[in-house]
């Protein structure tokens, strides 16, 4: 009974979450559009041969070094990854225009990228900007976002060696375009949380998914990342390039969400998840990094 009390489940009716049938559902729905790096015939294949090798070795590696805590830490990232991909697509939790590719198994490994998010969009040479997500349920992240200002104080954005990209002339179509740059963001929502949409996703309960709350902690931690981003790029003076890759997507981003229902106001959708762990953890830094900017 504490098992559930102590995660917001009512000890009547609650039945323990089934994580490997999750997991399970969750790898078939990344692994629908996953990137497949062998289409992309500009590459040599032999050094294809070499990424898809890195990738057997380090996954090899993990197995072997796996413990039982480890192995469902794994489960609960792929879950909340499918999770977030399905629901930003199906039920607009980033708004209409946005669209989520599973990445190649190397740009996972080696690039940190969970997922990527496309915004459709009224524009140039970028009709369709992008932005990785590195997804995650642990507070332990300060390492990966010292990493994202690190590279946008490098004056460098996020690499996508196998990228698929939509043919501009025929959206019916996948073009692919070799090492695509783009910002990156790390979203997340604590364990807890991750078990109930898990609950609600095994169950199919499509209502209480496309109004839940944890979109708009999603929408603020992206949002809040962006913006503090594109400051620190700025303050690096020679970056401004940079900053104004992270303004333009912040805009579309903000434009996609006020053609939800709600009209985006995320900010008065959070309810009791504004004191979600991870939320937090990603405010404190933005905090901490605009604090040494001043």
């Amino acid at each position: 009974m504490v098992y559930y009390e102590r995660r917001g489940f009512s000890p009547h009716n609650a039945e323990k979450i089934n994580i490997n049938k999750a997991y399970e559902l969750a790898r078939n729905v990344l692994e629908v559009d996953r990137v497949d790096p062998q289409q992309f015939k500009q590459y040599d294949q032999q050094m294809v041969s070499r990424d898809m090798q890195y990738v057997h070795d380090r996954t090899a590696q993990f197995e072997k070094e796996s413990t039982p805590e480890s192995k469902k830490a794994k489960k609960m990232a792929t879950i909340i990854e499918a999770i977030l991909h399905e629901q930003i697509e199906l039920n607009d939790w980033l708004g209409p225009d946005a669209e989520t590719i599973t990445p190649s198994p190397y740009d996972d490994i080696a690039n940190g990228v969970d997922s990527i998010i496309r915004f459709q969009h009224e524009g140039d040479d970028d009709a369709h900007l992008g932005l990785a997500i590195d997804v995650t349920f642990s507070t332990n992240i300060r390492g990966k976002l010292n990493r994202i200002m690190e590279d946008i104080g490098n004056g460098k954005l996020t690499e996508i060696k196998y990228a698929p990209w939509l043919d501009l002339e025929d959206v019916h179509e996948r073009a692919y375009k070799s090492n695509l740059k783009i910002p990156r963001v790390v979203v997340g929502i604590e364990e807890d949380m991750v078990e109930k949409l898990a609950d609600l996703w095994l169950k199919k309960n499509k209502k209480e998914l496309g109004s839940h709350a944890v979109q708009n902690v999603i929408a603020k931690e992206i949002l809040d990342q962006l913006a503090v981003s594109e400051q620190y790029a700025r303050s690096h003076g020679n970056h401004n390039n940079i900053a104004a890759v992270y303004r333009k997507l912040s805009a579309i981003i903000e434009k996609s969400l006020k053609k939800k229902e709600d009209g985006g106001d995320y900010l008065n959708g959070l309810g009791a998840l504004k004191n979600d762990k991870v939320l937090g953890v990603i405010t404190q830094y933005l905090d901490d990094v605009m604090a040494v900017m001043q």
